[in-house]
């Protein structure tokens, strides 16, 4: 399990990689998007809300654009202080990070990911010789 990236990037190259990345960061808006649906509906009712902190955890991990698309278009969460400044911030950090990896350097930076994660994988070691039990006394 430890080495599936490098796994994957020799078997199928990087296009997978990069079709899977989509389709997660897709997923990622869509639940996004119905998680802030669902906030409203649920305020609209007066039941109990999703909270804020969910919402926003849904959006820092890559749900961001839904977050937004879903606070525009829903109405939902436009004057909350600071959740409104928090959610901005967290989308600019998204456009960021984007801009670098579509950027020039954006090859190296994942390059360079990609051999941190060939690097978690643990060094082969030669397994250490099992001292002789002992018996009696102190044992």
């Amino acid at each position: 399990m430890q080495d599936l990236l490098p796994r994957l990037l020799n078997d199928h190259g990087t296009e997978v990689v990069i079709v899977g990345a989509l389709l997660v960061y897709l997923l990622m808006n869509a639940v996004t998007y119905s998680l802030f649906a669902s906030d409203k509906q649920y305020a609209i009712d007066k039941r109990r809300r999703v909270s804020e902190r969910a919402l926003l955890w849904f959006a820092l991990l890559g749900g961001s654009l839904g977050a937004k698309l879903a606070q525009k278009r829903l109405r939902h969460k436009t004057r909350k202080q600071p959740f409104a400044a928090i959610l901005n911030q967290i989308c600019v950090v998204h456009i960021i990070v984007a801009g670098v990896l579509i950027s020039p350097i954006g090859p190296q930076v994942t390059g360079f990911a990609g051999e941190m994660v060939a690097s978690l994988k643990p060094a082969e070691t030669e397994p250490k010789p099992s001292k002789p039990r002992r018996f009696g006394p102190g044992s």
